[in-house]
């Protein structure tokens, strides 16, 4: 799997507002690489778009949690506003 295809075609899918085939993209690419907190951010969105408020504060936790062990705190603190706002 190339993950830079996987991305693309994530974005093309989430751009027309196909949610459900980005989500798929973006699991797809989670797949492949389960560390990069700006996808598990990018899903969260996503399922906000689907109203699936469970599954998007699961995604935008994970993301926090990544951003957080990289010592990216401000990104963390981002994140969890989301949270907070849901």
């Amino acid at each position: 799997m190339d993950k830079n295809q996987i991305m693309r075609e994530a974005q093309k899918y989430a751009a027309k507002g196909m949610t459900d085939k980005a989500l798929e993209e973006w699991n797809k690419y989670l797949s492949v690489n389960s560390t990069d907190g700006v996808a598990y951010n990018t899903i969260g969105d996503l399922y906000l778009k689907k109203k699936a408020k469970a599954e998007a504060i699961s995604s935008f936790r994970t993301a926090a949690e990544i951003f957080s062990n990289e010592g990216f705190h401000v990104k963390a603190m981002a994140v969890y506003k989301k949270v907070i706002a849901i």
